[in-house]
């Protein structure tokens, strides 16, 4: 069968842009704890966190790259001998990033959805969500192999083109896919972020954060010193509930391996492994003082997303730093 008919078949799999777009209702049901609903969807409307060009006054700070230079503070820095910046609490719409990850590592899923899909969806769900609020969005889709930059707009075009993409590179995606030399680290797609002249922007990057690494930290500070951001961490429950009388053949198109889950010491060494790495992804975002959002494949997307809507001011499943 082609990947076209697989696709069309189940959108599980590969999702496909129909699904995407029939998110639209869905999301106005949704809240983000950083994309505060304004009433209307009028862009300007709502008082918000970022901090910029505004009538409340909040601090002076030490300038930083991308800073408005007409918010220099001249008698501040004369003072310290260090340039300053005037920071103001700002009433205007909030550009919306979304870096949605669709590499091979996405390509898994053993209930519900493949990784890939789930983000695409949350990813979908999001920008409606932010459409609807009256802000602009943007994204960087990666793979394996490329970064693409959509720079952020407004209106449903944005969106529309935004969708088209994720669904063009989970296409790609399929068990029989060459093997690329070398996976594409994390901090390839957040160095694409860092080097953009941007500064109060809402960052969300919806992954698996499979290949985390120093570098990856630094980067993840340098966005987050001058934009919100947020971690939509998507799993799979198999990692956390392996099966105990199956053997499973894992490949990454060259190699192959037989995993034999009735040997209990292979099972638990592979679970202690995945919960382990749950964890240090959680706990590396608590770290950096970044919000971090679980997705599971194994249930509705919109479900869990209404779930943690419903559960605003204190979002269980949401890991506050």
């Amino acid at each position: 069968m082609s990947r076209a008919s697989l696709s069309q078949r189940d959108t599980r799999v590969h999702t496909s842009l129909e699904r995407l777009l029939a998110l639209k209702d869905v999301a106005r049901q949704l809240e983000f704890p950083l994309l505060t609903r304004r009433s209307g969807g009028i862009p300007g409307c709502q008082s918000g966190r970022l901090r910029g060009r505004g009538l409340d006054f909040e601090q002076i700070r030490h300038y930083q790259h991308g800073d408005d230079v007409r918010r220099m503070d001249w008698r501040a820095t004369v003072r310290t001998r260090s340039p300053q910046v005037r920071l103001y609490a700002e009433e205007r719409d909030r550009p919306v990033l979304l870096a949605v990850d669709q590499r091979m590592s996405m390509f898994f899923g053993s209930q519900h959805n493949m990784k890939s899909v789930t983000a695409a969806e949350a990813a979908a769900a999001t920008a409606w969500h932010a459409i609807d609020a009256g802000d602009r969005i943007g994204g960087i889709i990666f793979d394996d192999a490329d970064v693409l930059e959509l720079r952020p707009a407004r209106g449903e075009r944005s969106v529309v083109r935004l969708l088209a993409s994720l669904v063009e590179y989970g296409s790609r995606l399929h068990a029989a896919r060459p093997a690329i030399a070398g996976r594409m680290p994390l901090a390839t797609p957040l160095a694409a972020i860092a080097q953009l002249p941007r500064h109060d922007h809402v960052v969300v990057v919806i992954s698996d954060f499979d290949g985390i690494d120093s570098r990856a930290t630094v980067l993840i500070r340098q966005i987050r010193a001058r934009n919100d951001m947020m971690f939509m961490l998507v799993r799979d429950p198999m990692a956390q509930n392996l099966p105990s009388n199956d053997v499973l053949v894992a490949s990454d198109g060259v190699s192959q391996l037989n995993l034999d889950f009735r040997d209990p010491d292979i099972r638990d060494a592979l679970s202690n492994y995945a919960r382990a790495r749950l964890e240090h992804v959680l706990d590396w975002g608590q770290g950096l003082g970044v919000p971090v959002l679980e997705l599971s494949t194994g249930e509705e997307t919109v479900m869990q997303l209404r779930m943690s809507s419903l559960a605003a001011g204190d979002y269980r499943r949401l890991r506050r730093a």
